[in-house]
């Protein structure tokens, strides 16, 4: 039995600034992987060929809120 997964990934991030508080971070993604099982005749996975692909989305702000103290808040998206 053999196992092969090959994997590929895509980023995007960019940063700006949002007056002078307000540090925003967001970005985009996509990850493609497949997945080929080699079965024996003890053990199969069905389906032996899996392809999975997942798209990603994210925002964050980071509130300066004095000198040494920050407020970070974000969501972050994920579909397949």
């Amino acid at each position: 039995m053999h196992d092969d997964l090959t994997t590929y990934d895509v980023d995007f991030q960019h940063r700006f600034r949002l007056g002078t508080a307000n540090r925003i971070v967001w970005g985009l993604g996509y990850r493609r992987t497949r997945d080929v099982v080699g079965n024996s005749p003890a053990v199969a996975f069905f389906p032996a060929v899996l392809d999975h692909n997942l798209y990603s989305a994210f925002v964050q702000d980071e509130i300066v809120v004095r000198k040494n103290l920050s407020f970070t808040l974000g969501t972050k998206f994920e579909t397949q």
